[in-house]
């Protein structure tokens, strides 16, 4: 089963008092031009993820393919992030899930070939805070 989307669909950014939440389907390009991304996430993007990404590149596929021993994996795991995704479920259709950045590359690993949907990414607000640029 493949995923359909409409034009927007995964392409938001949110911020409440404790998070930032970034959708998995907008490429590292769409958040430097986003009107509502903070600054500091735009600079982080900037100077250190686009390093080791494509502008053009999702940020719910680069996750998908990142390893521990890529340079963006310490700056994700700086930012303390969490992934929201949905997996495949035994009983069909898929289940909605939501891990730390350990805990994900973990389960990727262990389903490997199975086809997951990175919905959103969630960025502690402290320790976005916290990270020095």
């Amino acid at each position: 089963m493949s995923f359909t989307f409409g034009e927007n669909d995964y392409k938001h950014i949110l911020t409440d008092f404790s998070s930032l939440t970034v959708g998995g389907r907008l490429t590292y390009k769409e958040i430097l031009a986003h009107a509502y991304c903070p600054q500091k996430f735009q600079n982080i993007v900037r100077i250190y993820i686009l390093k080791d990404a494509e502008p053009d590149m999702m940020i719910g596929q680069h996750l998908l393919n990142i390893t521990q021993d890529d340079l963006c994996y310490e700056f994700y795991r700086q930012l303390k992030i969490k992934v929201h995704f949905y997996a495949p479920h035994p009983k069909g259709g898929y289940k909605e899930k939501t891990l730390k950045l350990n805990d994900f590359l973990q389960f990727c690993d262990d389903h490997v070939g199975e086809e997951l949907l990175v919905q959103d990414i969630i960025i502690s607000n402290l320790a976005l805070m916290g990270f020095s640029v």
